[in-house]
């Protein structure tokens, strides 16, 4: 699901969120220390979408795509407010039922 590469002897983060492939480059040079420091990041990220609680803004906060992620983010509060308000109340279900 993902990976620590390395191009240009510095690493970089090669993984994918929502169904798309991101590969955020860093300014680290590619030493054992430097590749521990971003397998543990990278396993942290992993399991934030596996839970499905990653802020991509969160870890990458400079980047261009973070505006696309909040607007995404906006659209889905305001689908959950809608289904919530388009939703019968118990008893009207029970009264239908």
């Amino acid at each position: 699901m993902g990976s620590v590469n390395v191009r240009n002897n510095k690493l970089y983060l090669d993984f994918r969120y929502m169904k798309q492939r991101y590969q955020k480059t860093t300014l680290l040079d590619n030493t054992s220390p430097n590749r521990r420091q971003l397998q543990e990041l990278l396993k942290q990220i992993k399991a934030k979408i596996n839970l499905g609680k990653f802020k991509y803004q969160r870890y990458f906060p400079n980047s261009p795509k973070c505006e696309f992620f909040s607007s995404l983010e906006r659209k889905k509060v305001e689908i959950s407010v809608d289904n919530l308000q388009s939703l019968p109340s118990f008893s009207s279900f029970a009264e239908t039922w």
